[in-house]
């Protein structure tokens, strides 16, 4: 299961980070086999509007007829108001948030808030998230429904470790949008060891560094994963600039994806 997990985890980082459009269902697809066949595995986005928090779109891990994953937007409503994204808001990508954690659930079924907030699918009983993305305008969350039972333990350290390697992913999806609509001078023939960046092929440790660092570590985390300094993965990624004419981590990352494919 654990090698199945970290398989499913590297693939969906790298669809997020440098994937095209539609990382939200492939994700929900990917990670709905990871936990019980009865949990319904969803990604929402919520956008702040007019004093709001509203769902904008809503993706959903079960397939309709032919086979397509669902896709719907969501009744506009303020779910800033559902306790669990009231948590989510609060807690950002600091860990998943489970329902029965923040608020009585027996009581909170009995709401015209529950049934609304949870109408999908119906008989939803119990629900869990993990924000991918917090900002002042934006949640992105990976969201959770259950109709018989509460998530556990397991469940939950699932839907964490999913969150952590997912965000930092997302983070460098959005850094690489930022980059490439920011005009960058054209690169040199010629790197200052005097060959061309084309010919250039990191070693094999520069390789080591980049493909952690496409997966969104930080230089503190690929040194540990090494066994090596951050002053040393710094020396490493300093060389692959050099060499590839780029101006810094996400473009190196964009770089050896291309060239690694």
């Amino acid at each position: 299961m654990e090698g199945r997990v970290a398989a499913t985890l590297r693939e969906q980082s790298r669809s997020v980070a440098f994937g095209g459009s539609g990382w939200e269902r492939r994700l929900a697809c990917q990670c709905a086999p990871l936990f019980a066949p009865s949990a319904s595995v969803y990604v929402a986005r919520l956008i702040a509007m007019s004093h709001a928090l509203v769902v904008t779109e809503w993706f959903d891990a079960e397939d309709l007829p032919g086979g397509h994953p669902a896709a719907c937007v969501a009744v506009q409503a303020d779910c800033s108001r559902e306790p669990a994204v009231a948590a989510m808001l609060r807690r950002g990508t600091a860990g998943p948030v489970r329902l029965s954690d923040v608020v009585d659930v027996a009581q909170f079924r009995a709401t015209s808030a529950f049934r609304y907030f949870h109408a999908h699918p119906p008989g939803t009983r119990f629900a869990a998230g993990a924000a991918l993305r917090r900002t002042s305008d934006e949640l992105v969350l990976l969201g959770l429904h259950e109709r018989d039972r509460d998530f556990d333990a397991t469940a939950m350290s699932l839907l964490g470790a999913i969150q952590a390697v997912i965000a930092p992913a997302l983070e460098m999806r959005r850094r690489l949008t930022l980059l490439a609509d920011t005009p960058i001078p054209e690169p040199q023939d010629h790197g200052p060891r005097g060959e061309r960046a084309e010919e250039y092929w990191p070693t094999p440790r520069e390789q080591d560094v980049l493909e952690l660092v496409v997966t969104g570590l930080t230089n503190a985390q690929v040194a540990r994963r090494l066994a090596i300094s951050e002053r040393t993965v710094r020396k490493h990624l300093d060389s692959v600039f050099r060499h590839t004419n780029t101006p810094g981590r996400a473009a190196a990352a964009a770089w050896w994806q291309r060239h690694n494919a």
